[in-house]
């Protein structure tokens, strides 16, 4: 995203694209190698799974009253943040992250954006597939 988050510009682009579904795949990270170390993957998975379904649907706003599905596939565990080194960094960019690891957010989920519900979500570790009926309308 280039815009702040206030306005709501991934939203804005599906409000005026028409989109009923968004389909939306990520690698969504809980912390970020430029934040302090207490802020990362201590976290319970509780405060990371409300986070980041209250995150979508503040981000989502726009969307809201509508019907729009949501459905997020984002990746979930861990990784060495040395593992995202791109090849311009300095010699010694490994150390200076210790040995701090990046924690994906998992929760993948199906939203409707129609009544703000959740139709169904994975846990902030849980890999699987989730099966999820989206309800359609002959109408549309």
């Amino acid at each position: 995203f280039e815009a702040p988050s206030t306005a709501y510009e991934f939203a804005n682009f599906h409000r005026e694209a028409g989109s009923r579904l968004i389909v939306f795949s990520s690698a969504w990270c809980w912390n970020h190698p430029d934040d302090p170390p207490e802020q990362g993957p201590a976290a319970a998975d509780a405060a990371i799974y409300s986070h980041t379904i209250r995150y979508w649907f503040g981000r989502l706003q726009p969307l809201r009253g509508e019907r729009v599905f949501f459905v997020c596939a984002d990746r979930v565990g861990e990784e060495d943040f040395s593992l995202l080194r791109e090849p311009s960094e300095p010699d010694g960019f490994e150390a200076s992250l210790g040995n701090r690891t990046n924690r994906f957010c998992g929760c993948s989920c199906v939203l409707s954006l129609a009544d703000s519900s959740v139709l169904g979500s994975l846990g902030v570790q849980d890999e699987g597939v989730l099966v999820v009926d989206i309800p359609v309308d002959p109408e549309e």
